[in-house]
């Protein structure tokens, strides 16, 4: 899957994220901790972990599992299927506060990293 003898993604400063798809639509990375097995296993900083929330609901992940990827997540997706794949909103029991993500704006990568706090 990532072969030894390739060029480097960390010397062109390219990261490649796993998605984990909900099981409707694939059935090799479903979840976000088998992703992050993954990332752990490849050892890469080019190789990274996205939480699409969306997926993330559908697989019925404790949204406090987040805080376990510190480190390996580089992206997210944040529309929720618990209320129609829109933005997580206040008072509706389906929300994920906006104090449990931090935007970090890394001088060589893309615009915007989503940490996990």
């Amino acid at each position: 899957m990532f072969p030894a003898d390739r060029p480097s993604a960390e010397s062109r400063d390219i990261v490649c994220c796993i998605e984990p798809l909900n099981r409707g639509e694939c059935n090799i990375l479903n979840t976000c901790s088998e992703s992050a097995r993954l990332v752990r296993e490849v050892d890469k900083t080019s190789i990274r972990l996205l939480v699409d929330l969306y997926h993330f609901d559908l697989e019925r992940e404790p949204r406090a599992s987040l805080a376990g990827y510190r480190g390996l997540l580089a992206h997210a997706h944040i529309a929720s299927a618990k209320n129609g794949r829109l933005f997580p909103s206040p008072g509706t029991g389906k929300t994920m506060p906006l104090s449990s993500v931090r935007c970090k704006r890394p001088a060589t990568r893309a615009p915007f990293l989503w940490k996990a706090l």
